[in-house]
């Protein structure tokens, strides 16, 4: 999927590179984001959209339906920004996160508590300040 995508950007005029690392783990996390220095030479946004959806009512749920939401997103998010942050403290010219999340981490949605949990992990991430007055902390 990453490679039909890198080939819609060529397409239509831009350029792109992708990356398979899991986000779920730090190596995974600094990999995608030394994927982009290395294709472009320094990083200005990222965007983490990672999720994974395993939809059970809560007492049919098994523990390892709960976990592999708790592996990727808020983890991944939460390890990318942080690889991310640091590339951008470096940079000294400032970045852009940009989290995505869902309404089920607001609001829930029956079937989806270890998606809601996860995404509502994402939105409290997203509003916690990552920076002091004299940048990146």
């Amino acid at each position: 999927m990453a490679d039909k995508v890198v080939s819609e950007i060529k397409a239509a005029g831009g350029d792109a590179v992708a990356n398979y690392d899991s986000v779920a783990t730090r190596e995974g996390a600094d990999g995608l984001i030394w994927s982009a220095l290395n294709k472009f030479g320094k990083l200005d946004v990222v965007v983490n959209n990672a999720g994974i959806l395993r939809d059970k009512t809560l007492l049919n749920m098994g523990e390892q339906d709960f976990r592999p939401g708790d592996r990727c997103p808020p983890a991944g998010h939460f390890l990318v920004t942080q690889a991310a942050g640091r590339m951008f403290k470096v940079q000294a010219k400032g970045g852009r996160i940009v989290n995505t999340t869902s309404l089920s981490g607001l609001l829930g949605n029956f079937g989806q508590g270890n998606y809601a949990a996860a995404k509502g992990g994402i939105y409290s991430l997203t509003r916690t300040p990552r920076w002091s007055s004299s940048g990146w902390a």
